[in-house]
């Protein structure tokens, strides 16, 4: 059976700690392809007010993907517009590929909340969670999530053994264009972006 992955995020921007864990759950999991989808406004979120548009934050996931040949920028949750709840795009997944095995890659600060949000009882029952660290000395905590929900959900949860980049987009809006992908850095200095605030 084909394995198609889910990265989903703001991207705001993407940067070498996503493309880590991108390349190691095609690695490990077999992948045959990793979509990578900004999300249009993310429920569980709050941003900043010092982002990038939808349109410059697809372009930047585009910029991202090519990083290897298995990964695949995907708009849907731009076009759709609105809150991008994860329960429908994994709709739209199954739609779009029913002979496949989905799996929705994520970090470790998104694993933490996943059983809070929106029809997380009815997402989880069609696809299987694999999560990376974002830190040294997450790993325990992952575990134990990943039981919860396993318990909670009857749910399968994978936990990639990797060693992190320790960076975050917010960081990089502030000013650390260094953990920023080289294309990406020179995206952002064209376009002014995140510059004065």
């Amino acid at each position: 059976m084909r394995r198609i992955g889910f990265f989903g995020g703001t991207f705001d921007p993407p940067h070498k700690g996503h493309i880590n864990a991108a390349v190691a759950a095609c690695d490990i999991l077999g992948l045959e392809r990793l979509l990578l989808i900004p999300t249009y406004i993310p429920p569980h979120k709050t941003r900043d007010g010092n982002g990038a548009t939808a349109a410059q934050r697809l372009e930047m996931t585009t910029i991202a993907a090519k990083a290897d040949p298995r990964f695949l920028p995907d708009a849907r949750e731009i076009e759709r517009g609105g809150n991008s709840y994860t329960y429908d795009t994994v709709m739209s997944l199954k739609a779009e590929f029913p002979q496949s095995e989905l799996w929705m890659v994520c970090g470790s600060d998104m694993l933490a909340t996943l059983g809070k949000w929106y029809r997380a009882e009815d997402f989880l029952k069609e696809i299987k969670v694999a999560a990376a660290p974002r830190a040294e000395g997450e790993l325990e905590d992952m575990r134990q999530t990943a039981r919860l929900l396993e318990k909670n959900f009857s749910c399968e949860v994978r936990l990639l053994e990797i060693e992190p980049i320790e960076v975050s987009s917010t960081e990089i809006r502030r000013g650390g264009c260094l953990q920023a992908l080289n294309e990406i850095a020179e995206y952002i200095q064209k376009h002014q972006l995140y510059v004065g605030k």
